[in-house]
């Protein structure tokens, strides 16, 4: 793991400022250790390098609020995992499709358009419930729950405790579920 920079928070603030060399040191600094990281997650090098320039990209667009905000490293971990997910739900959602379409050849019957109407408005529900979580807790439930990484790895990867990752998941798990089941009840 990169050391952070000594004078980060000011360098973050000389962005906000439209300062294109703190810019510069920011990138170099911390580009091969998002690449890394959002590498092991996608496990594609060229959407890895999209994944890492949009990165760098919502830095520079978003710069104007970083000096009032105090963002620094992390925010940019956040993002690129946010954007990792945002790849890998993409991803899974069109390999369903697609993984449906295969296992039905000919002319869909009528279960099969029923069955995948559902499971489509299922994974709308949970994703809508997802996206209803608070930040950090929509970031581990993913991190956990998508990716499969533990607590530990979680813990690691967003520089928390342990114990915040464990308790953060269980109220994610406990939202989600109450959503699921209230959703159901209006449709059933």
């Amino acid at each position: 793991m990169v050391p952070p920079l000594d004078n980060e928070i000011l360098l973050f603030r000389q962005i906000g400022e439209g300062n294109e060399i703190a810019f510069r040191k920011v990138y170099y600094h911390y580009y091969r250790q998002l690449y890394g990281f959002v590498l092991k997650a996608v496990k594609s090098d060229p959407v890895t390098e999209e994944i890492v320039q949009e990165t760098f990209a919502r830095l520079w667009e978003n710069r104007a609020t970083l000096g009032e905000k105090g963002y620094s490293a992390p925010w940019l971990f956040r993002v690129a995992a946010n954007l990792s997910f945002d790849y890998m739900r993409k991803a899974a959602h069109e390999a369903k499709y697609f993984n449906l379409l295969a296992a039905s050849p000919g002319e869909p019957s009528a279960n099969n358009v029923s069955d995948y109407i559902e499971g489509v408005q299922s994974n709308h529900l949970l994703h809508e419930a997802i996206d209803r979580l608070p930040p950090q807790r929509r970031t581990i439930f993913q991190l956990s729950r998508l990716k499969g990484l533990t607590h530990q790895e979680i813990s690691q990867y967003l520089n928390i405790s342990e114990n915040t990752v464990k308790n953060q998941l269980v109220t994610a798990l406990k939202a989600v579920r109450q959503f699921m089941n209230d959703a159901t009840r209006l449709f059933f």
